[in-house]
């Protein structure tokens, strides 16, 4: 978590599990754990599988075979400061199509995947 002042501004969650999962489902605004506000899936996000994108936050999930059983990889994002506007979103699509690529190396996944 990222706190500006005593308030929470950024939330990162990594969950290596079992299986794919669909990011809009997680995405959904009932689900209490990672839900999003109007999320639309986000093409082309290098080392990803699939990945959506909202007012305030971004799931990306991908392949990753990481030597503990499990095979796959999923980042989620919430942000819960700030206006939601464009400028917001695009922000945030921009992190993650930087963040995520650059985790899953970090990852050192044992199934090579191609880049996007």
């Amino acid at each position: 978590m990222v706190y500006v002042g005593d308030e929470r501004a950024l939330h990162l969650k990594f969950a290596s599990h079992g299986g794919p999962m669909s990011p809009m489902k997680a995405a959904s605004p009932d689900n209490s754990v990672t839900g999003l506000q109007n999320a639309r899936p986000l093409p082309r996000i290098p080392l990803a599988d699939k990945a959506v994108g909202a007012d305030d936050g971004a799931i990306a999930t991908t392949r990753c075979k990481d030597g503990s059983g499990a095979d796959h990889f999923t980042l989620a994002l919430k942000v819960t400061r700030g206006e939601f506007d464009a400028e917001r979103r695009v922000a945030i699509e921009r992190f993650m199509r930087a963040y995520m690529p650059a985790t899953v190396k970090t990852l050192h996944c044992q199934e090579k995947r191609p880049s996007r």
